[in-house]
């Protein structure tokens, strides 16, 4: 089982359990309770032979058990083996740094692709490092004379 980051708890059982074609939300009950982990981002996710359950107290908990299940649908494609997670981070705020500054400067779309898959392993706070790459007009002291002696 690939998933990342692991899961505090992960147990599986035998079976599996296929999420049919047509309508597959269907068969994916999300409830909000107290009965998760205590956590802003706690969740439990259970797969059983009847279907898909998702427990969480707030939405942060809800993201990360879908992050989880999208993992799980990459790996396993329909066909996703029997297991109980629970799970929440350790830090509130789990980030990752690009320093955009040296070689090629990405396009929007490939930074948006970026976080979306980052979001798939839970990070949560995304930051461009800039040095004099960019001519910021209200700025120039940053980049003007950049290079010369």
């Amino acid at each position: 089982m690939n998933l990342l980051p692991l899961p505090r708890s992960l147990k599986l059982s035998r079976g599996t359990f296929t999420l049919p074609k047509h309508k597959p939300l269907a068969s994916i009950k999300v409830v909000r309770t107290n009965a998760a982990p205590a956590q802003p981002e706690g969740y439990a996710l259970t797969i059983s032979n009847d279907g898909i359950k998702i427990l969480f107290r707030e939405k942060g908990g809800l993201r990360a058990a879908s992050a989880t299940l999208r993992q799980l649908l990459r790996e396993h494609g329909r066909r996703l083996p029997c297991l109980r997670i629970r799970d929440w981070p350790d830090f509130p705020r789990r980030g990752v740094m690009l320093d955009i500054s040296r070689g090629r400067v990405p396009k929007l779309e490939t930074l948006l692709d970026l976080v979306e898959k980052l979001a798939d392993f839970k990070i949560n706070e995304f930051q461009l490092y800039t040095e004099h790459t960019f001519a910021y007009s209200k700025y120039k002291s940053v980049w003007q004379s950049w290079g010369r002696r």
